[in-house]
């Protein structure tokens, strides 16, 4: 039986970073798609993007490709978007995955569910920048978010 499957990406990716899993899961006859979130991608606007724009253009999304059953699965950052999209159009959704993902609880924000350095390191690369958006360096990226992964594919994934 085919299922219908949205990915949902983390901070610094795209839908792109699904490739290969829409590939395995095509070649299982189910359908899967993986939209880039608003503020994210290369040629993005990220100034003045908030946490609900990310979830309208999900919902947005589903809802213009009339997509119901819907198989949500939201990795890193996408699972506190996925929370809330359930929310809005509960009668599409029929399940939903967090893949090492963030759960809120209720009235919190990404930062409440963050070690303390890494708060004030993105606070810290965010001041910095002119548009108050965090372009992380490849030494922290590497020695916090993709340390177990073959340096190639590290590398390939913070460009």
């Amino acid at each position: 039986m085919s299922k219908t499957y949205v990915l949902i990406h983390g901070t610094w990716h795209g839908g792109w970073a699904w490739q290969e899993v829409i590939g395995c899961l095509s070649g299982r006859n189910h359908r899967a798609h993986a939209p880039t979130l608003a503020g994210h991608g290369p040629e993005a606007t990220r100034s003045g993007i908030t946490h609900r724009d990310c979830v309208a253009s999900v919902v947005t999304y589903i809802q213009n490709r009339r997509l119901s059953d819907v198989i949500l699965v939201g990795h890193s950052f996408g699972g506190t978007v996925v929370q809330k999209v359930v929310e809005e159009i509960p009668d599409q959704i029929s399940r939903i995955v967090f893949l090492d993902a963030l759960v809120l609880a209720d009235n919190q924000c990404v930062f409440d569910n963050l070690p303390a350095q890494y708060v004030a390191l993105f606070n810290n690369l965010a001041g910095e920048s002119s548009d108050n958006s965090m372009f992380i360096p490849w030494e922290i990226w590497r020695d916090n978010f993709m340390q177990d992964a073959p340096e190639s594919s590290a590398r390939a994934i913070w460009e």
